[in-house]
């Protein structure tokens, strides 16, 4: 089950927490990566682990934003969010690279229910 691997990503992102692992821009990435197979839902969560790294104080990197943008491509209807990270990796000084522009264009694409 997919939907699983976004839950045992976030688990292990506790359990490091209970062990004392200091939070790293690394397991975040994978975390927020393993969140485009839980559709809708998975797009909160992976905006969710972004907004606590921000937080927690974690470096965001060019490889973090464009899980989030993957994430929103895979659940559909995501265009402007994707946009508005284009923004936000401006605005921190991470500069977007070949893979973020195209899954940002894959974001934009309109839905079935859209077409």
């Amino acid at each position: 089950d997919k939907s699983a691997q976004t839950a045992h990503a976030i688990g292990l992102l506790d359990r490091f927490r209970a062990l004392g692992v200091p939070p790293s821009t690394e397991p975040f990435s994978a975390a927020i990566c393993a969140c485009r197979h839980g559709g809708e839902g998975g797009a909160a969560t992976a905006s969710g682990l972004l907004a606590t790294m921000r937080r927690l104080r974690v470096a965001r990197s060019a490889w973090t934003f464009n899980a989030l943008v993957e994430v929103y491509s895979a659940a559909g209807g995501r265009g402007r969010d994707a946009m508005a990270l284009l923004e936000t990796m401006a605005a921190e000084g991470i500069e977007p690279d070949e893979v973020t522009y195209t899954s940002v264009l894959k974001a934009c694409r309109p839905t079935r229910a859209e077409a």
